[in-house]
């Protein structure tokens, strides 16, 4: 412990610890690994982490650790398995890091979509969140709960049309099913939304994320997880607002550090033994640099990200500003399913490659 200056007041520096399950999941892992493999595609908003930070300097430390210990796995080249430096696929304790370090404040138009048929789910979630966040009635939280847990054939039965028609803002001889269906092809955000929410952004910055502590999951997965503060519960209740969609703990924001995508009960011990020696290594490069848990951002560099949900997958990925000339990025607009809208840049490109188009 050490103690330090902050704020006008001397506070001691404690150290982060580790949190982690009792044990691996062993469907957790398996189903993890699969969605790992394959790749499903959505969005999210993220703030991505500068690779010279304090912060990204701790978690390449703690990544070290892991590394030196474990070795390094990755997908081979058809994506069917993740294999070790010698190609084996059997090394139950590799570890597979996220390099482009970045914290999830939000889903946008996310869920485990494969094709274009399951992406009409997560786009209906998210325009009925925007509608709620938009025009708010009673019992907002339960309606959340019921929009991001169903399709719309259950929306429609578990939602009162009475309420259905005040989120929508439509009127009485207008058939809800169709409404909603042809608007989510457009972006659900107003001009006067847009304006409210760059504002926002742009007035209100700096933002101070606070470790609470390093985890690690049933399923393998390792982050860090940053307390919940007014700033950020009320920057989520903003981008709700553009149809962002919480799936997970709603006052818990985390930022993925790697996984163990083949570990089974039989490494548990090995592999938490060797997190806390990594948990270690990252608290020293706080230490060393007078640091505590406290790390500010700044708001302004919130991306977009279009991508495929395994970290490691390079099919489609796109990151950009969420935020561009004072107003919301192109790519927010564009709600085609993400892997369609690059086979559609894909073919342009062949097009003009062969001369058939300019």
């Amino acid at each position: 412990m050490k103690s330090q200056s902050f704020e006008g007041k001397t506070q001691t520096i404690k150290d982060i610890g580790i949190v982690t399950s009792r044990g691996f999941d062993y469907r957790s892992v398996n189903y993890n690994k699969k969605v790992k493999l394959e790749g499903t595609f959505g969005e999210t908003i993220v703030i991505p982490h500068r690779p010279s930070s304090l912060l990204a300097n701790a978690v390449s430390a703690f990544q070290k650790v892991l590394l030196d210990q474990f070795g390094e796995v990755n997908q081979n080249g058809e994506a069917t398995d993740f294999i070790d430096e010698k190609g084996c696929t059997t090394n139950e304790t590799g570890y597979a890091p996220i390099k482009n370090l970045h914290t999830t404040i939000s889903a946008l138009r996310v869920v485990d979509a494969s094709d274009d048929t399951e992406w009409e789910t997560p786009l209906i979630q998210s325009y009925l969140i925007a509608k709620l966040a938009q025009n708010k009635t009673s019992n907002v939280d339960k309606l959340k709960e019921v929009i991001t847990n169903n399709n719309l054939d259950n929306i429609l039965k578990l939602i009162p049309e009475e309420t259905l028609r005040i989120i929508l803002q439509i009127k009485p001889h207008i058939n809800i099913r169709e409404h909603i269906k042809n608007e989510v092809k457009f972006s659900p955000v107003t001009p006067e939304v847009e304006t409210k929410l760059v504002n926002y952004i742009q007035t209100n910055p700096n933002l101070t994320l606070e470790i609470e502590c390093l985890a690690m999951g049933p399923k393998g997965n390792i982050a860090i997880v940053w307390k919940s503060n007014k700033h950020m519960i009320t920057l989520r209740e903003e981008l709700e607002k553009i149809g962002c969609v919480l799936k997970c703990e709603p006052k818990s924001i985390s930022t993925t550090l790697g996984y163990f995508p083949n570990c089974t009960n039989n490494n548990f011990s090995e592999i938490h033994a060797a997190l806390i020696k990594a948990t270690k290594a990252f608290n020293r490069v706080l230490r060393e640099n007078s640091a505590n848990r406290f790390f500010p951002v700044n708001l302004n560099d919130i991306n977009i990200v279009k991508f495929s949900r395994n970290d490691l997958h390079t099919d489609y990925s796109l990151m950009t500003r969420l935020i561009r000339d004072d107003r919301l990025s192109s790519e927010y607009h564009q709600v085609l399913f993400p892997a369609r809208v690059q086979r559609m840049k894909d073919e342009s490109n062949k097009l003009k490659i062969s001369g058939l188009i300019m």
